[in-house]
């Protein structure tokens, strides 16, 4: 009651408003004098403070951790654009059910990539075909939009599109540098983002000259493609203040220990690139604006040091300072980002019959934007929340990331049966930071031969949790493992048995697919492993180095071996079948025995392992004490490292 509606269908405020919502929609707005109010209303008195739809970030990579942030400044929907995995997909269900708090989660897929594809991608789309057939997956699973990154070629690039357009969903993503900037502008592409394909991420120059860039601005206008120019990103790229500096700004207290080591790290590379310049992403978003064309509001929030919700007021004022007024800045992320998804009859504005998303703030944001850095309170589908406990619930999830907690408590206890049973523990790090436990049992099972059960728990920005089980024969081969994965709430199942005649029978559950099975071929000598991927960690299966370190030793230890794998790859759902398992080879190798003073190590290997989705190779050294258990994994740059904590 007694409020100052901003509606953002037009610029003008309604003053002394009464804004009354049942569910999750407005049913009605009218004056104080004549408003009705339902028997048991929850009345907020809103005398002097103003009304504005809920705010839109339409770039953000969403972290799990960070849901209550978003909503605490005021983001009310947000856009996750990479890596989209089921996760987000699940995230979303869970909030929309109302299970967790959080704003309303939109995400694309896996983006489509060229030949040297980002870890966010499904890999590199090689042909027309592979393209449709992604999108069609990706339609069928349930994402909203299909993203595509700056290296996809022109082929893939124009099936996508086409399939995409057939199927009813949105593309939006990149420029990609290799498709000619005609086909661009007609192709049919939704939105373009970041501005990568426009302006050098080394430099921060534009690619266009100089001259050119008026006309090609014009043209952007005219071909009504969105712009979402991230241009937070551009000034964390120019930034010069080292990372400690970074850390100890009070908006990053509730960043968790894991995502801060991780920006910690990313120096020179993700952001405070060295000879970087700013002026070239505002200059150009300058032009776009006096041109007409299209533009959207989005943070890059989950980027190093762009703390999620804070970081979209960040973008609005980066928005002003590249010319836009204060009001049109706000419609960018209200308005004119419903407008965007299709959604603006709707939501997007504050009118009957609109979604109530919305933020109740101290005084009028087209005076001053910092009003709504801290709402007084914010409705998301209706739940309405005041500052006291929105500040409460980030405080409460920071809270329980922070060290000493015990990672195994979602977990069943381990299988203990048989004969034999061995018993380690191994705590994961980046760096001195611990990130994740892993723990297995093995023992001997009269009449099938070893049986083992791991568990490993890895923190977020997406909480993974990892179960496998193996059978290994007397002569020391896999002939059956189970792995399933949760994610965020979203649990894959795969089961790998080996046949007779040199086949494997495969049974799977996906997340938001229907459940599959079928045989395929495999040779006698490869083992089955389980994932050593997980986001953001490369490496999360204790388990599966002993099979390589075992199968080694079988076949002797001189010389550099190849151990053929066939692996379950659960963080590659988004293919369909084929990501389920997959053809790895891994190169073994005996490693000089480092000469440290008291040191228990009596060998060590190299271990090439083939890079997620192909791309690259990484490598982990493997420390081995003298009765040939595991002391410590580590990747040959030192990053990551899991270490032995207790065996029995």
């Amino acid at each position: 009651m007694n409020l100052n509606v901003l509606p953002m269908d037009r610029d003008v405020v309604l003053p002394n408003q009464t804004v009354v919502v049942r569910g999750e929609t407005i049913v009605t707005i009218g004056g104080v004098a004549e408003a009705e109010l339902p028997p048991g209303a929850v009345v907020v008195d809103g005398r002097g403070r103003y009304l504005i739809p809920g705010l839109y970030d339409l770039y953000a990579h969403v972290h799990e951790w960070a849901l209550d942030l978003f909503l605490a400044s005021g983001v009310t929907t947000v856009r996750n654009t990479a890596p989209g995995l089921t996760a987000h997909l699940a995230l979303r269900e869970a909030v929309a059910r109302g299970d967790r708090t959080g704003p309303r989660i939109l995400t694309t897929g896996p983006v489509l990539d060229g030949f040297a594809p980002s870890y966010s991608s499904v890999g590199p789309v090689r042909s027309a075909r592979e393209a449709e057939e992604i999108v069609a997956a990706q339609v069928r699973i349930g994402y909203d939009g299909v993203m595509v990154y700056s290296g996809v070629e022109p082929l893939p690039y124009l099936a996508a599109l086409q399939a995409a357009r057939r199927l009813g969903i949105p593309v939006s993503g990149h420029f990609p540098h290799k498709v000619p900037r005609e086909l661009l502008f007609l192709g049919g592409q939704r939105s373009k983002e970041n501005l990568i394909g426009e302006i050098d991420t080394a430099t921060g120059r534009p690619y266009v000259p100089e001259q050119y860039l008026d006309a090609d601005a014009r043209r952007v206008a005219e071909a009504g493609i969105w712009t979402i120019p991230t241009l937070t990103i551009h000034r964390m790229r120019a930034e010069t203040a080292h990372a400690d500096s970074l850390l100890s700004r009070p908006e990053l207290r509730n960043v968790p220990p894991r995502q801060r080591e991780h920006w910690r790290r990313s120096e020179g590379r993700l952001y405070g690139v060295k000879g970087y310049a700013y002026g070239g992403a505002p200059d150009l978003v300058r032009r776009l604006h006096a041109a007409g064309a299209r533009l959207l509001a989005g943070s890059d929030a989950g980027y190093p040091f762009i703390v999620p919700g804070v970081s979209l007021h960040d973008e609005l004022d980066n928005l002003v300072d590249a010319g836009l007024s204060r009001y049109e800045a706000l419609r960018a992320a209200t308005r004119d980002a419903a407008v965007y998804l299709g959604e603006a009859e709707r939501a997007g504005t504050i009118a009957v019959g609109k979604r109530a998303d919305f933020l109740l703030v101290e005084s009028d944001p087209r005076r001053d934007l910092r009003t709504l850095r801290h709402p007084h309170g914010v409705m998301a589908s209706g739940r309405w929340s005041l500052r006291a406990e929105l500040d409460a619930r980030v405080e409460r999830n920071a809270a329980s990331l922070g060290p000493g907690r015990n990672r195994f408590e979602e977990f069943s206890e381990l299988d203990r049966h048989g004969a034999g049973i061995e018993l380690e523990e191994y705590e994961i790090f980046v760096g001195d930071l611990s990130v994740g436990s892993a723990r297995y049992a093995v023992w001997q099972e009269s009449g099938v031969g070893e049986r083992m059960h791991y568990q490993a728990a890895v923190d977020p920005h997406l909480a993974t949790r990892t179960e496998m089980r193996l059978v290994r024969d007397a002569s020391g081969q896999c002939d059956e493992i189970h792995v399933s994965r949760d994610m965020a709430g979203a649990r894959s199942e795969v089961r790998v048995r080996r046949l007779a005649g040199g086949y494997a029978a495969v049974e799977a559950n996906l997340p938001f697919q229907e459940p599959i099975a079928w045989t395929e071929a495999i040779a006698d000598g490869d083992l089955l492993g389980g994932p050593l991927d997980a986001v953001n960690v490369d490496l999360d299966a204790v388990l599966n180095t002993r099979l390589l370190i075992n199968q080694v030793r079988l076949l002797g230890s001189s010389g550099e071996l190849l151990v053929p794998m066939k692996r379950v790859e659960l963080n590659e759902e988004e293919h369909g079948r084929e990501g389920v398992v997959g053809d790895a080879v891994f190169r073994v190798a005996p490693d000089p025995v480092p000469t440290e003073p008291g040191s228990v190590v009596t060998m060590r290997y190299r271990i090439y392992c083939p890079g997620l989705n192909g791309s690259g190779v990484s490598t982990m050294l493997v420390d081995l004490e003298a009765d040939g258990r595991i002391a410590r994994i580590s990747s040959a740059d030192g990053f990551l490292r899991q270490v032995r904590r207790s065996s029995h």
